[in-house]
């Protein structure tokens, strides 16, 4: 599943990939697509009772 937002005639996208997320801007005038970061999913841990 991916996001897009429209900022100054760029496109920033937002892809999960198995337990990583991926932000890249895709630059639609200049032809560009540029990989801003990749990081680990953020794991929530729950409290032992």
């Amino acid at each position: 599943m991916s996001s897009l937002v429209k900022e100054n005639n760029a496109f920033y996208k937002r892809l999960q990939v198995s337990d990583y997320r991926i932000i890249y801007t895709v630059d639609a005038a200049a032809c560009e697509l540029i990989i801003t970061s990749i990081k680990h999913r953020r794991e929530s841990y729950r409290k032992k009772k």
